[in-house]
C-alpha cells in the first residue's frame, strides 16, 4: 500500500521517519510538504516532529489542512493536545509499538472497493467489471492512474506525472504514455465500451 510521507521539516533522516519505513506493509514516497493539497485524493501520513509550533505551523501550509478528513493521518508526540485540532483529524501518537503503529494505519488507510459504473477497483490491484466478471490485474501506478481517473472527472497529464510518477512536468518523459497504453489495453480487456480519452487542453478522463 502507497502512503505518500509529508514531514514538518526537511531532515528525513530521523528516527521517527526511520519507524515509518521499517513498515513493509507500506511502501512510503516521500512528498513536499507544500504539495499536500495537490494529493486530496491520495493516502497521506504527516509526521510533525518534536518541538513543533502549531500555530506556525498552519500559518506555514495552510489552515485548512486540518480540516482534511480523507485519506490523511497525522503523527505525533502525545505531548502535543489533540484539542487544538479539529474533531475530524485522524491522529496517531508516538511513542507507539510497531505492531500497533502498523495496524493503525491498516484501520486507517484500510483497502477498500472504489466503484466507478459497472467497474470495482479491489484492494488497489484488481479491476473487476462487475457485468461479465472478468477482472485484470494492475500495476500500482496503473492502479493509481485508474483511482484518480475514478475518482476525478478530468485529470491533467502534468498532474499524474507529478503525484504517480513524481516527475517534474517539465521532463520530456515517455513513461507515463507507456502506462497509460498498457491500462488502455487492460481496460479493454475487461469492459470493451470504456475508453480512457484525451480531452483536448484539459486532461485525460474515463467514458
Amino acid at each position: 500500500m502507497k502512503i505518500n510521507l509529508f514531514i514538518n521539516d526537511d531532515s528525513f533522516n530521523s528516527n521517527i521517519v526511520n519507524f515509518c519505513i521499517q513498515l513493509k506493509r507500506f511502501k512510503f514516497v516521500f512528498q513536499k510538504l507544500s504539495d499536500i493539497q495537490l494529493l486530496y485524493n491520495q493516502r497521506k501520513l504527516v509526521i510533525l516532529k518534536e518541538n513543533f509550533l502549531l500555530n506556525d505551523f498552519k500559518k506555514k501550509l495552510n489552515k485548512n489542512i486540518f480540516s482534511f478528513s480523507t485519506n490523511t493521518c497525522f503523527f505525533f508526540s502525545k505531548k502535543y493536545n489533540k484539542s487544538n485540532l479539529k474533531a475530524n483529524v485522524t491522529i496517531i501518537n508516538f511513542p507507539i509499538k510497531y505492531i500497533d503503529f502498523e495496524n493503525s494505519l491498516l484501520k486507517i488507510f484500510q483497502l477498500q472497493h472504489v466503484v466507478f459504473k459497472n467497474l470495482e477497483l479491489i484492494n488497489d490491484s484488481m479491476l473487476l467489471n462487475k457485468n461479465n466478471k472478468k477482472q485484470t490485474h494492475l500495476t500500482e501506478i496503473e492502479a493509481e492512474i485508474i483511482l484518480l481517473l475514478f475518482k476525478n472527472k478530468i485529470i491533467n497529464k502534468n498532474d499524474l506525472n507529478k503525484n504517480v510518477l513524481n516527475q517534474s512536468p517539465l521532463i520530456d518523459s515517455k513513461s507515463l504514455e507507456s502506462h497509460l497504453y498498457r491500462l488502455r489495453k487492460k481496460l479493454i480487456s475487461i469492459d470493451s465500451n470504456k475508453k480512457i480519452v484525451l480531452i483536448e487542453k484539459k486532461g485525460l478522463k474515463i467514458v
